[in-house]
């Protein structure tokens, strides 16, 4: 590779190039989307306690498994948010005000699914699952507003470990435990 006095893109955890807006399956490494995701707070940060997008993806993972899903459902559970380890987790009525962001996610998204072997379309379960824990980190995380209702979670839930106990490193290894534990390379 060339040496060059600027790039245009970002440098990930492991020192590797990526294009948001031009993904190369070969520069995702699960590695960067561990360490990424346990550093990013969900919510914008607007929690009691932190929630990072790695703890998130663990409590997506738990839900699908306590409904015995298959392997590639559950891997797709745990990745259902790599692509924040590339682009910033805006909150949902930002993101539907970005057509423009929304393109470049379904490029990362597209890359990612490339590079680990997943289904592009998101599965039910695993949509199901993402809007449950919502509710969960909802109703356990944010101080909550009488302006704004917010379903409680169809079934009872409780996190994979209390957010107040585990550091970013932990989260970290625990995401890669989950991603080994689920022969995710």
């Amino acid at each position: 590779m060339q040496k060059t006095d600027s790039f245009d893109g970002i440098l990930t955890f492991t020192g590797t190039p990526f294009r948001p807006w031009d993904p190369d399956p070969d520069n995702i490494f699960l590695t960067d989307i561990a360490h990424a995701l346990s550093l990013q707070n969900r919510w914008n940060g607007h929690t009691r306690l932190p929630v990072c997008v790695a703890e998130h993806s663990l409590n997506v993972l738990k839900y699908v498994t306590h409904r015995d899903e298959s392997k590639a459902i559950r891997i797709q559970a745990l990745l259902h948010d790599a692509t924040e380890a590339y682009l910033p987790d805006l909150t949902s009525p930002v993101k539907h005000r970005m057509s423009q962001f929304q393109e470049m996610e379904a490029k990362v998204w597209d890359a990612i699914c490339i590079r680990f072997g997943i289904e592009t379309e998101m599965r039910g379960i695993v949509e199901e699952a993402d809007r449950e824990v919502f509710y969960y980190e909802y109703h356990t995380s944010m101080n909550r507003s009488d302006d704004i209702e917010i379903p409680v979670p169809k079934q009872p839930f409780t996190s994979v470990h209390s957010p107040a106990t585990r550091t970013p490193h932990q989260w970290k290894h625990e995401f890669m435990k989950e991603c080994s534990r689920l022969g995710i390379e």
